[in-house]
Parts: C-alpha cells; structure tokens; sequence
C-alpha cells in the first residue's frame, strides 16, 4: 500500500549540500543556436543516445557547489543527472529503465543519466477533484494530487510528469533510497488515499487517454517534435559521423508521427497509451 508520495530533487538538506555541473562543452556549443521553442532536454538526450560514450574521458567541470564531497546524484544542466557507478547498479538492480553514458568527474568514472524513459503520469491520471487545472485544461503542477489506486493499479513506484520536468517516488522506494544512503532531497506530495476498484480505475484511464491526446497531440507539438529531428539531423551532417547519422535516420527520426499518424487516422485503441517524447 502507498502512504506517501515524493518529488524528487538534488537539494540536499534544504539546499545546504549540493553539486551542480556545467554540461559538456560541446552539448553547450551544439545548444547555442537552438531555433525558437525548441527542447533542449530532448535534443541532448536523442544525441547522447547516438554518441553513447562520446564524453567518457570527459572531465565535467563544477558549475556551482555547496559541497567538497561527491555526491552519489548531482544535477547537471540541461535536464541531465552525474550518477555514480553505486547508483547505476542499484537502479539496474531495481530494473529501472534508465539511461547511462559514462563520463569523468574529478578522475572517478562517473555517468550521466536522464529521467526520459520512466513511465509517465498524466494530466488526467491524477485526483481531479482536488488537483488544479489551468484554463486550457494543463495541470497546476504545484497543485497536484496523485491517487493511490492509479499508482497501485499501474504498479509505478518511480514516475515522470508529462514534462519529464519532475520525478516521483513511492514510500516504498524513498526508502530503498535511504536505506542505501543516497542523498536525495524530497518535497512530500499530495496523495487521495483509495481502495483499488478496477472498474472505476479503468474508467478513468480511459478518460486519461482520450484527455491526454487532446492536449498532447497537436500541431505546436509536432512543429516542435519536428525541429528536434530537423536540428539533431543538421549536427550530424555537419559533424560528418555517417555511422550515427545512418542510425538516427532508421531508428531515431521522425518515429514520434506514429502516434500523431494513428491517433489523426482513428486508429487508437481506447486504452492505448500515447508516447511522451
């Protein structure tokens, strides 16, 4: 049973004990000429995904610090994380499904990790009677209410918000973190209480889903998606790397329409699940 829920955050010990790191200089020089509404996070994480160990001899340099010691989470900017080896095996170990790309800090082999691929909760998955909504139908994310019987029928213990801004952890997983004494900072969550109905549960991902292509699967959206292939596919040519080149173009690019593709065709099942990219 979940008792309580938790945002995640590196701000240890109410902001008293903290690293954060620069992101790497050829991330911040690639990033400097972003077009308009572009995302970043997304972009470094598609090209990390093709240069996996490019910035493993790479020296990440502190940015700011309110700590001598290495902590085994530290933020780096651009939405990326500095993870030690301890951290990556405990999250393999509780399988998960993260990303590492190796990288130095200090001389220790360290890693950069990404919340990305972590299953997301909804606009619409969340307690709608107590959360907050904004006039176009976003949630108030300083408002949200998660409901126990949506996390327990889901089996998540670990989750994003559609931004893939905030992360989540259950009760039961805050104190794995702790009982391996990682320092992780958390600000306690709302959470309703409910007893698992499946038929009401059902229900309301069905409304979930419907609600979630509404708001997700737009023309700005996709305009959006589809300058960060356009951008990442001009770095490659530039760079003239043809091997990662020919794997963005068959496994990367433009695979994102496939959503938009069946949800604009009819094609969606009641209960499919759209991407969040």
């Amino acid at each position: 049973m979940i008792i309580k829920l938790y945002q995640l955050t590196v701000y240890y010990d109410q902001g008293d004990l903290y690293r954060v790191y620069a992101k790497p200089e050829h991330l911040d020089r690639l990033s400097r000429d972003f077009p308009p509404l572009m995302w970043a996070e997304l972009f470094f994480y598609k090209y990390l995904l093709l240069h996996p160990r490019q910035f493993k001899d790479y020296e990440l340099v502190v940015h700011e610090s309110k700590s001598d010691i290495r902590l085994d989470v530290e933020r780096v900017h651009g939405g990326m994380y500095c993870v030690s080896e301890r951290f990556k095996q405990f999250v393999e170990q509780e399988r998960i499904p993260l990303d590492f790309f190796p990288i130095r800090v200090e001389g220790e082999g360290r890693y950069l990790m990404m919340w990305r691929r972590l299953p997301v909760v909804s606009d619409y998955e969340v307690d709608r009677e107590k959360s907050k909504y904004y006039q176009d139908g976003a949630l108030r994310t300083s408002s949200t209410v998660i409901r126990s019987d949506i996390l327990e029928y889901l089996e998540y213990h670990i989750f994003d918000n559609p931004s893939h801004i905030f992360t989540y952890v259950t009760d039961s997983l805050k104190a794995k973190f702790d009982c391996e004494r990682f320092l992780l900072g958390y600000r306690e969550l709302g959470i309703t209480h409910r007893v698992i109905d499946p038929t009401k549960v059902r229900a309301t991902l069905l409304f979930a889903r419907r609600k979630e292509r509404e708001l997700y699967l737009t023309e700005q959206r996709k305009q959006r998606l589809q300058k960060v292939d356009d951008y990442l596919e001009k770095i490659l040519v530039e760079e003239g790397d043809l091997k990662a080149l020919d794997q963005f173009r068959s496994e990367l690019k433009g695979i994102w329409k496939r959503d938009f593709e069946r949800y604009e065709q009819g094609l969606m099942t009641p209960d499919e699940r759209i991407t969040y990219w």
